[in-house]
């Protein structure tokens, strides 16, 4: 684990006012005003807990998918909401075509629904048997794969709403992921399975066994690896072609998410131990950890690597450094924070709480650095 002491560190001006009030406890959160905080720019209110958060590849529209039953789409640079979509339950995972045109919304009301980002007309609804409990669309943005407590994921097509491929599990299906090159999905699900699955033909390829619910997939950016993490307090790296685990790294509590760094080196689990991992990919060594005071939620790693994101129960999202650990900005919510995202250009983080997101800049606040001190004999 990195062991890098931790910097003295002394805000200028303004900052310094700042700092003295958070450390006499009086801090509380101060809109618009950049101190140990990140600036926060946008706060969009839903009415219900928010648990997925999107955005389109240009950086400039959100999404963000609540328990208040809707969907909204709002302007990154303005905060105004332009489109609303309704469901009939709750609203679990939210994603967006690799154009930027379609947002894909899947919900406890059964229905995954495709609709126009710039009209907000739904054009197509799949109905499954149970709650729809994530979504997915492959990069060429053809297909779209929904996961459900029907115990099935389905693939179907964006243009005619045919469902092509349907994979059975033995119980719900937590999540789903697709490979870079659009050719295989990644489904976990509480049967304590990971199916590997040839996209074109349906045919299951590997299949990788955890002692608990998988909770979230994602794979390596070259496409040959694959990250599960599960209720067993294990977090598993696979090889895509022969099914063999590499890696496996121990949480002490249940695995809540799983990310990778662009480089495809690094991987990141956030667990119900309170903790955030930093691991090696090809060592399985364990270089940083981040503690929080509740569950890690949520993990997300900015485009060019450098940063981590980390959004917990403690009502906090933490963005540290990768290479020092060094947390660099925090930002608190009122309540538990359950998603985080990134903008495409690394520059501004989004994170869903109960009932409200807020957009809020990346890089942290400019510090000056103090001396060491003198000691005397």
């Amino acid at each position: 684990m990195n062991q890098s002491t931790r910097r003295k560190l002394r805000p200028t001006g303004k900052k310094m006012i700042l700092a003295a009030l958070f450390a006499c406890g009086a801090f509380g959160f101060l809109y618009g005003m950049q101190a140990p905080y990140g600036e926060v720019k946008t706060i969009i209110q839903h009415d219900g807990s928010v648990l997925s958060v999107a955005i389109t590849p240009d950086g400039n529209y959100v999404i963000s998918g609540s328990r208040d039953k809707k969907v909204k789409r709002w302007d990154r640079s303005t905060g105004q909401v332009k489109t609303i979509i309704q469901h009939d339950d709750f609203v679990k995972s939210v994603a967006i075509t690799p154009d930027g045109n379609y947002v894909i919304s899947g919900s406890e009301d059964k229905k995954v629904k495709l609709w126009d980002k710039a009209t907000g007309q739904v054009t197509d609804i799949i109905q499954h048997g149970g709650y729809v409990e994530s979504v997915a669309i492959t990069p060429d943005g053809n297909y779209v794969i929904s996961g459900s407590t029907d115990k099935k994921v389905k693939l179907w097509d964006r243009s005619t709403g045919q469902v092509k491929t349907i994979i059975q599990h033995d119980r719900w299906v937590r999540s789903v992921a697709i490979t870079p090159d659009g050719n295989y999905v990644i489904s976990g699900s509480r049967d304590k399975k990971v199916k590997l699955w040839d996209k074109s033909t349906g045919q299951v390829k590997t299949i990788i066994q955890h002692d608990g619910t998988v909770r979230s997939v994602a794979i390596t950016p070259d496409g040959n690896y694959v990250i599960s993490g599960g209720s067993d307090k294990k977090v598993k790296l696979w090889d895509k072609s022969t099914g063999q685990v590499k890696t496996i790294i121990q949480h002490d509590g249940p695995v809540e998410s799983v990310a990778i760094t662009p480089d495809g080196n690094y991987v990141i689990s956030g667990s119900q131990d309170k903790k955030v991992k930093l691991w090696d990919r090809s060592t399985g060594q364990v270089t940083d950890i981040i503690q929080h005071d509740g569950w890690a939620a949520s993990v997300a790693i900015t485009p060019d690597g450098n940063s981590i994101i980390s959004g917990s129960w403690d009502k906090k999202v933490k963005l540290w450094d990768r290479s020092t650990g060094q947390v660099k900005t925090i930002i608190q919510q009122d309540k538990m924070v359950m998603s985080v995202a990134i903008t495409p250009d690394g520059n501004y983080v989004i994170s869903g709480g109960i009932k409200k997101v807020k957009l809020w800049e990346a890089p942290p606040p400019a510090y000056e650095e103090l001396p060491p001190p003198a000691y005397e004999e």
